[in-house]
Formats: C-alpha cells, sequence, structure tokens
C-alpha cells in the first residue's frame, strides 16, 4: 500500500484520486505516522456480520409490527 504525506496529498489530490479510483489503496501519513487511508468505495468496509445475524438483529430493532 503507497503512503503519502499530508502536503503531498494536499499539492497533489488529483492525482491520488485518480490513482484511488483505479483501485489502488493509500495511507495518509502525518508526520511518519498513519492517520487515514484511501480506499475505492467498494473496499470501505469488510463484511463482519452474517446475513443471518444482520437479520436477527434487525428484527430485535424493529420489534413486533
Amino acid at each position: 500500500m503507497r503512503q503519502v504525506g499530508l502536503r503531498e496529498l494536499k499539492n497533489h489530490l488529483s492525482r491520488y484520486v485518480r490513482q484511488v479510483r483505479a483501485g489502488h489503496d493509500i495511507q495518509i501519513t502525518d508526520r511518519g505516522e498513519v492517520v487515514a487511508e484511501l480506499l475505492p468505495p467498494y473496499r470501505r468496509m469488510p463484511r463482519r456480520l452474517k446475513p443471518t445475524e444482520l437479520q436477527r438483529l434487525l428484527d430485535e430493532e424493529r420489534g413486533e409490527r
């Protein structure tokens, strides 16, 4: 995964957005520490709940109708 500093990102934002659009991941650093990541939209969050668990939680939240 590529890393880029805040200043570099600010100065060349369009370039990095094109790279992310092309499927690349970019870590944003501030003084050498990773503070954020730019990911393509389809890779934003991993699936953490099984569909049956999600349905159970939704049913629980909605209550009886």
